[in-house]
């Protein structure tokens, strides 16, 4: 939209999970996440599984 457009540091970018099935291991009651972000990968890790997601550029 018009709104998007205007704004300079706005980027909208849709999520791929690779590895979907890893999302129900990392819930848990008192969970802890890692997070790190690198050249438009996430990784979301606890202390034994790692969640992989990618970005991909829609604008």
């Amino acid at each position: 939209s018009a709104r998007t457009k205007n704004s300079g540091n706005l980027a909208i970018s849709q999520i791929i999970i690779k590895d979907s099935h890893i999302i129900d291991k990392l819930i848990a009651r008192q969970m802890q996440l890692n997070c790190t972000i690198q050249d438009g990968t996430i990784w979301l890790t606890d202390s034994t599984e790692t969640l992989t997601i990618t970005t991909q550029p829609l604008q």
